[in-house]
């Protein structure tokens, strides 16, 4: 998943781009961008088993925040404990990310965007351990099901 991989490195180049006093602009982009790279990763990989390969696109663009959050939050009792990784940063990056875009009186510091970061690479870490099981692509299915009831 290049382009989730490239995201996850934008934010942490975002979050140190300033030597000195980073900017709240820096610091909020690499809060919003981390997000977006867990959320690419997961599509692209529900996206990478949709056939044919020219349709990949289109697939991805069905997916939705809101409902890949709400599945984030119903336990799989038996999953692999780095799935509960995966699902537990997507919801705390989703609010964290809300946060920056949307909530101009909050400051961000340095060390808590880059803790930030850090969950998001510790995801990409647990997704890349867990990927093919299948209480996974239960998850990634759950992502499309208005309910998600999987």
């Amino acid at each position: 998943m290049p382009y989730a991989e490239d995201l996850l490195d934008q934010a942490r180049q975002l979050a140190t781009k300033e030597r000195t006093r980073p900017r709240q602009a820096s610091l909020r982009r690499a809060v919003s961008t981390a997000y977006y790279a867990l959320f690419h990763l997961l599509i692209a990989s529900a996206s990478a088993h949709w056939t044919p390969a020219r349709q990949r696109f289109g697939f991805g663009r069905m997916f939705e925040h809101g409902r890949m959050y709400s599945a984030c939050l119903r336990k799989r009792p038996g999953s692999p404990d780095d799935l509960a990784v995966v699902t537990e940063a997507f919801r705390e990056l989703h609010d964290h990310r809300q946060t920056a875009d949307y909530d101009g009186s909050r400051e961000w510091s340095r060390p808590e965007v880059i803790d930030i970061v850090d969950e998001a690479r510790a995801a990409f870490d647990s997704w890349k351990r867990v990927r093919k099981h299948p209480a996974a692509h239960d998850l990634l299915l759950s992502f499309l099901s208005p309910r998600n009831r999987l």
